[in-house]
């Protein structure tokens, strides 16, 4: 299975360590560092993409906001940019970051190549190391996860979302090397040690997928929630749930969910709902936590799963009351 090979598509990702230096908090790019000195000057910065990218994108949008590498970043779907998207005052300051794994997708070789037209700077992520927007522009970096196979990717988007995670902290030491050493110091330690831990999560939740995949084949549809970066992993984990499974799945921020999940369980008890709870913003996870404490007094009826790297005794406790003790 593809999504067994995970692990191994990280540490080619990471060049099996190379990228990463440790002593000193920073990264190496060797597609970047050749343009460091124009690359440095962008201020805004627009991030295109289609479908499993686009929400890769999306995590690194909120990634790079938390390092503060841009005065203005923003994701668009790449089917969806027009000239105005792209027009900037000055264009030398501004960038124009695509993510792909075929680097063929027409969708965004189009606006692409209309970045070039209104001067930005241009940046890929892509995988294959022969395709058109390689070709077409030499600055940025490859996944180097190889060849994908499987319809639902799960290679290309954990890659993609390493290698973003690698460009946002390559910004962030050349704009503002001192004031975010420490994120950075936190960031490249989980780096190196998320090949261990993916394989490691991954031998752990196979029994588990089993035994709730026999409640979810049931349902009419599957509701994921999450809040910050969580969602943006929900939202991937709703389209991987699609392809599959060809159900009805959604996607909630955890802020929206008493005005809309919770109507929508009312009038469909027992719906599968899977809550992303991340242990990385105290904001979010705190938002997190009592909205779930809201549900429980509300006596919503539903299937929850919980899918989180929180350790914590009391958040555990929490998490055990709120599916009924069944983890």
């Amino acid at each position: 299975m593809e999504m067994l090979d995970q692990p191994a598509c990280v540490q080619k990702a990471l060049n099996y360590g190379a990228r990463l230096m440790t002593n000193k908090a920073m990264v190496r790019l060797g597609g970047l560092e050749a343009k460091a000195e124009s690359l440095q000057q962008i201020d805004h910065l627009v991030m295109a993409a289609c479908g499993t990218s686009h929400y890769a994108t999306i995590y690194a949008e909120l990634l790079m906001k938390s390092l503060g590498c841009f005065d203005y970043i923003r994701c668009i779907k790449a089917s969806e940019i027009t000239e105005d998207d792209l027009r900037f005052k000055n264009p030398q300051s501004a960038g124009f970051l695509s993510v792909s794994q075929s680097g063929e997708t027409m969708d965004l070789l189009i606006p692409f190549r209309l970045a070039e037209k209104m001067g930005l700077q241009r940046i890929n992520v892509v995988n294959k190391v022969n395709s058109t927007l390689a070709r077409e522009n030499n600055c940025g970096v490859f996944l180097n996860c190889g060849r994908e196979l499987s319809v639902a990717s799960t290679k290309a988007y954990i890659s993609q979302v390493v290698v973003l995670t690698l460009v946002s902290l390559w910004f962030s030491q050349n704009k503002s090397y001192n004031q975010t050493k420490r994120k950075r110091a936190r960031f490249i330690h989980e780096l190196r040690n998320l090949p261990q831990n993916m394989e490691r999560c991954l031998q752990n939740c196979i029994e588990f997928s089993k035994s709730n995949a026999e409640h979810l084949k049931t349902a009419h549809g599957i509701m994921f929630v999450g809040q910050g970066l969580a969602e943006a992993v929900a939202q991937e984990g709703c389209l991987k749930m699609k392809e599959l499974t060809y159900l009805h799945c959604q996607c909630f921020s955890m802020s929206s969910v008493m005005n809309n999940l919770f109507n929508y369980a009312l009038i469909n008890p027992g719906t599968p709902v899977i809550f992303v709870v991340i242990d990385s913003s105290p904001e979010d996870k705190r938002l997190s936590l009592s909205t779930m404490r809201k549900l429980m007094a509300k006596q919503v009826n539903m299937h929850a799963i919980i899918i989180t790297d929180c350790t914590d005794s009391e958040t555990c406790a929490l998490f055990s009351e709120f599916v009924g003790g069944d983890q």
